[in-house]
């Protein structure tokens, strides 16, 4: 269900204009601590139009940085992952009606970023992000078919 979920939501974010970079271009931050921040501008604007770019613009630099660097790629898809969750109310109530980008901000939020990246890059090696995790956080990811030792 998650990899049907995350290609949904590669092919639903894949357009490559959005409403929010025909009136100005909206790029993703450069730096995956920069993610949060952008979004909160973007939220604050009350923008729904520049918000919904900015996660467009975002799912496109981790399909960039997947095939770069896959720790980097999901340390930036998490920032975009937690600040959704953490702030659900206010984005619902930003993007109102719009079917589409409830259902692309519902997949992205509901998404395990790991699950997420080997569908955008399936042949991506992600064996180095389980390292880097805190030790209970390893033992639970090594139980995960196909992600554990």
């Amino acid at each position: 269900m998650m990899t049907v979920a995350a290609i949904t939501l590669t092919s639903c974010l894949g357009k490559t204009e959005t409403p929010g970079q025909a009136a100005g271009s909206v790029e993703a931050p450069a730096e995956a601590a920069d993610v949060a921040p952008a979004l909160e501008q973007d939220l604050k604007s009350g923008d729904a139009t520049t918000f919904t770019a900015r996660i467009n613009a975002i799912v496109e630099k981790v399909k960039e940085l997947v095939g770069k660097n896959p720790g980097i790629a999901k340390e930036y898809l998490t920032k975009a992952q937690d600040f959704l969750k953490n702030n659900q109310q206010q984005v619902q109530k930003l993007i109102g009606g719009s079917e589409e980008a409830k259902g692309v901000i519902d997949m992205l939020t509901n998404t395990n970023p790991v699950d997420f990246l080997k569908s955008i890059a399936p042949n991506i090696n992600l064996d180095g992000l389980v390292d880097k995790l805190p030790e209970g956080a390893k033992d639970v990811v090594n139980q995960i078919p196909g992600l554990g030792k």
